[in-house]
């Protein structure tokens, strides 16, 4: 017996290992794989060493004496295995390197780079004759049949890094390697998997009960359409000229439509007949060594991948095309593990020291800094809860924004290790999964953690066992109360969770989900049926109020409107992107941006664009745009499924707790289909307070009421302009009004968040005597109240 390793090495035994002699050897460096027949020729492959030279050792005495013969191939890549066939002897390598001689070790055919481009480490071999094979990393296989004159790689469906190749009793191919894995083939093209493989799953995608799909390393998919019951392994080809290393994030949007990214030198992929065939898009600037990390879908055709730094890429279309992103404002060489975007625009993304960037524009970001691990991922469930979770084993939650570092705070658990996925079932419950926090992941302590109130407080959820593999969860999926979670070494939990309370899915009524107040007669209303059944318009009419004023003609609707399905009103001159989905054209949209716009069901308001009674001036603000009803397009988030009577709070003060999306001023890329991501659980606020005399001039004084249509709520307000709050002025009764004033209300119930605040603007005017026509026509008409005290004689003449 032989063995040899570190340091130039070499021990034999001539008792079956009952006793060793320490060999000579001419080299320090370390030495691999050993051969040696039964005359006592045999070969050791070695490190390169120092000076960098290619070689092996060769003994003829069974390793008495060992000589070194360099081999002199480019790169002299380090010799990992050498296999002897009689005279033959097979020498692999690194950076692809497969070497061989005929004449024990005299001459050489030399292959420095038979494994390709993406030069693996090769470490196994054998032959049959001329026929040999040899393997390694990246799935790579090197077929010869001129006792390795000539090489070729042969295209085939394994893609596992392999360690060795041999030919069974039966005369089939056999190879194994890394995930405990072992297969058999005829040919070298077609492998089957004999072993239960334990490869790292990086991301879940769940598309209902029986489809799943868990993807990860190697270029590995794996397929169930039987809810876990059996599995088909997809395996993902690389684009030309690049590799795929590990497979980290995926999006499906049903069972045959997905994308999946990782680290693929930029590669995003993407299949539409469930992995049997891919397309590939290369986003330039990404090496092989960086990754994407996440894929985020705003809507079934718009999504974003990153992970590279300011690199990134955008789609339209479901991830059938991707155009390529530079973002500014973090660093280049940031890695951004998470993403969470609340629409288009806007976008917070999870990198490393806790770093968290936000942007409103889809490209230019800020920075905010909480804890020091990396942000695995961020998870908003509206606009205001929050949740992120770090390599660190920490959690943190927001309930107001997540704006300022000072907004998040950390729960009193944490496990030590990382955390990484966060996922929120139907009924709105909370859970994380991560790294066990037992020694060295060797249990499911802590692995999956569960809240039901928004992140503030965290249990453990109880898992099955593993008999041998450690516990390190990757990602989530499921479908109503149903977890799949799965991880590392290829461990997948499924099962139903509990907690919470099922919302309805479905809208309460027809609600507007767009309004265009562009250029000209850009105009257009846009209003969308989410209630789950086909809905008679007939019951339901628009109208609207010009500049402060009471409604006027009602336009009935009529027809059916299918669930999932928009009506669209537009002037009859918009543009022609938005006639072609019209449903009618109608004068109800020649309103300009201070005119409030209503729909109706029996007559009575169900939802409104602009507070009634009142004239802004120009146009109200929305989402913290000024003026965003004039000259802009506003689109329903989809997360909102019941319309408003309470404008104030629809519009909201930022692109948080607003229910809308501003857009540029002729924006039509929305009109005619509205993304509807069922009505949730929307934020419990105090109705905004009203009052009973709109903003305005005025001559008299007059005693103003406020009220608010929350019950049991208490107003608040101020008369200097200033924000009030729950320390302001109660409001008790109504307050006289007799000079130029600014009054700001809010409201507080329990139970409910705070209103949004109410603003009213009173001025005065001065009745101001004049004695002659003259002076009336020299008086100012900035709205100046004036008497004449003397007679005048008026004509006039009437057609």
């Amino acid at each position: 017996m032989v063995v040899s390793g570190a340091n130039g090495k070499i021990g034999y035994s001539d008792d079956h290992g009952q006793t060793w002699v320490l060999q000579t050897t001419p080299i320090g460096d370390a030495l691999y794989g050993m051969s040696m027949n039964t005359s006592g020729t045999g070969f050791v492959s070695c490190n390169n060493g120092s000076p960098d030279s290619a070689k092996v050792l060769k003994t003829t005495n069974f390793g008495a004496d060992w000589e070194i013969i360099s081999l002199n191939v480019a790169n002299n890549p380090t010799n990992f295995e050498v296999k002897q066939f009689g005279d033959g002897v097979l020498v692999l390598g690194d950076d692809g390197y497969v070497g061989y001689s005929a004449d024990n070790g005299q001459s050489w055919i030399h292959h420095a780079t038979a494994g390709g481009a993406s030069e693996p480490r090769m470490y196994g071999g054998e032959m049959n004759g001329d026929i040999g094979y040899a393997v390694g990393w990246n799935g790579i296989i090197v077929k010869t049949t001129d006792a390795w004159q000539t090489t070729e790689i042969v295209e085939n469906d394994w893609n596992y890094y392999s360690q060795d190749i041999i030919y069974d009793a039966n005369g089939l191919l056999t190879l194994c390697g890394w995930y405990g894995t072992v297969a058999k083939s005829t040919d070298g093209i077609n492998w089957e998997e004999k072993t239960i493989s334990s490869v790292d799953s990086y991301s879940v995608s769940v598309i209902d009960e029986d489809n799943w799909y868990l993807v990860g390393d190697k270029a590995t998919i794996f397929r169930t359409d039987d809810a876990g019951s059996s599995y088909t392994k997809i395996v993902v080809p690389a684009h030309a000229g690049t590799s795929i290393s590990s497979l980290y994030a995926s999006h499906f949007n049903d069972a045959n439509n997905g994308v999946v990214t990782g680290k693929t030198a930029g590669v995003i992929y993407n299949t539409t007949d469930g992995g049997q065939t891919w397309n590939s898009h290369q986003v330039p600037g990404v090496s092989s060594s960086k990754s994407f990390y996440d894929i985020e879908f705003v809507t079934s055709q718009i999504g974003y991948v990153m992970g590279h730094g300011v690199v990134g890429a955008k789609t339209t279309d479901g991830g059938q095309t991707w155009n390529n992103i530079t973002f500014t404002g973090m660093g280049s060489n940031d890695k951004i593990y998470s993403i969470h975007a609340f629409d288009e625009n806007n976008i917070v993304v999870g990198s490393a020291s806790g770093k968290i960037y936000r942007t409103t524009n889809g490209l230019d970001f800020s920075l905010i800094t909480v804890g020091s691990g990396e942000v695995k991922d961020i998870y908003f469930q509206d606009d205001n809860h929050g949740v992120f979770v770090n390599d660190d084993g920490d959690i943190y939650y927001t309930s107001t924004g997540g704006l300022t570092a000072d907004a998040w705070s950390a729960a009193s658990e944490s496990t030590g290790d990382a955390m990484n996925r966060i996922y929120e079932t139907e009924a709105g419950v909370l859970f994380v999964s991560g790294e066990s926090a037992d020694a060295s992941n060797l249990g499911t302590t802590w692995a999956l953690m569960t809240s039901t109130d928004n992140g503030a407080t965290w249990s453990e959820v109880s898992l099955p066992t593993t008999t041998f593999n450690p516990v390190r969860l990757t990602d989530m999926g499921g479908w109503g109360e149903n977890l799949i979670v799965a991880g590392k070494n290829q461990v997948v939990y499924s099962g139903e969770v509990e907690g919470g309370t099922t919302p309805s899915e479905d809208a309460e009524n027809l609600f507007f989900s767009e309004y265009i107040e562009g250029s000209g007669n850009n105009k257009a209303l846009e209003i969308f049926n989410g209630t789950g059944a086909e809905i008679d318009l007939t019951a339901y009419s628009v109208n609207k109020a010009n500049n402060g004023g009471e409604w006027g003609t009602a336009e009935p609707l009529t027809g059916m409107l299918a669930d999932d399905d928009v009506y669209v009103i537009s002037n009859a001159e918009s543009d022609a992107t938005v006639l072609a989905v019209a449903d009618i054209t109608s004068t109800m949209t020649y309103f300009n941006g201070d005119d409030v716009v209503g729909l109706f069901h029996n007559d009575v308001l169900i939802d409104v664009i602009g507070t009634y009674g009142e004239d802004p001036g120009a146009a109200w603000n929305v989402a913290g745009v000024n003026e965003a009803t004039k000259e802009h397009t506003l689109v329903r988030k989809s997360t909102i499924g019941v319309g408003s009577l309470d404008w104030v709070a629809s519009a909201g003060t930022d692109v948080n707790n607003s229910e809308w999306t501003v857009y540029e001023q002729n924006d039509f890329t929305y009109i005619g289909t509205h993304q509807f991501d069922g009505g949730g659980t929307p934020t419990n606020y105090t109705a905004t307070p009203t009052f009973d005399q709109p903003s305005g001039s005025y001559t008299d004084a007059f005693d103003l009421v406020i009220s608010c249509a929350t019950d049991n709520s208490q107003i608040y307000y101020t008369v200097d302009g200033s924000d009030p709050s729950d320390s302001s002025t109660e409001y008790t009764t109504s307050i006289n009004i007799s000079a130029n004033t600014v009054v700001k209300a809010i409201a507080y119930a329990t139970d409910f968040e705070p209103s949004f605040i109410a603003t009213a603007s009173y001025t005065f005017l001065e009745d101001q005597d004049v004695s002659s026509i003259a002076d009336l026509r020299a008086g100012s008409t900035d709205g100046s109240v004036y008497t004449l005290t003397t007679e005048a004689i008026m004509t006039y003449s009437q057609d």
